[in-house]
């Protein structure tokens, strides 16, 4: 079972992915080739469902033109 926090974090980093990547234009099926993996991935990835991979993570950022930090929560944790 997953601790809540990293349930919390996961689903945190989701929604910033799927903000990104619809405010840059990408569908998951257009997206996911570029991140490394398969659509069905992708969508379980941002419902949470399957941990992301820190190399995934910063696939997203360079496909949608963000910055890393964008993704991850500022304050303390």
């Amino acid at each position: 079972m997953i601790p809540e926090k990293h349930r919390t974090m996961r689903m945190y980093i989701a929604v910033r992915m799927k903000v990104a990547l619809d405010e840059a234009g990408y569908t998951v099926v257009e997206a996911a080739p570029h991140i490394g993996c398969s659509s069905v991935s992708l969508y379980r990835k941002l419902r949470g469902e399957r941990p992301l991979k820190l190399d995934e993570l910063d696939r997203v950022a360079k496909l949608t033109g963000r910055d890393f930090s964008f993704f991850l929560p500022s304050g303390p944790a």
